[in-house]
C-alpha cells in the first residue's frame, strides 16, 4: 500500500496524530541554539507560536505550534513565546 493511499484511509483524528508525530520528529531534529564566538547572549533564539484550538467543520478540535529560529532582538507576536 502506498503512503498516500494509507493516509486517505485514516480518520481525521488519526491523520492529525500522524501529522503531530511528524512535526515532533522534525522539531527533535533541530540543532540547539548556542552562543557564537564567546558572546554571552546567543545571536538567535527560538520562538514558538501556537494557533490555539480550532474547531473543524467535521467537529474535530485541532491545534498547532510552529518553532522558528529568529534573531535574538526579534519581537514576539501575540500567541508566541520564547522556547529556549
Amino acid at each position: 500500500m502506498r503512503f498516500r493511499s494509507f493516509v486517505r484511509t485514516l480518520t481525521p483524528l488519526r491523520r492529525g496524530a500522524l501529522a503531530l508525530t511528524f512535526g515532533i520528529a522534525a522539531v527533535a531534529g533541530c540543532t540547539p541554539v548556542t552562543a557564537q564566538h564567546g558572546s554571552t547572549a546567543p545571536a538567535e533564539r527560538v520562538r514558538q507560536c501556537e494557533s490555539g484550538v480550532v474547531n473543524g467543520d467535521d467537529g474535530v478540535l485541532t491545534s498547532s505550534a510552529v518553532l522558528e529560529q529568529v534573531p535574538s532582538d526579534a519581537e514576539l507576536p501575540p500567541g508566541c513565546h520564547w522556547a529556549d
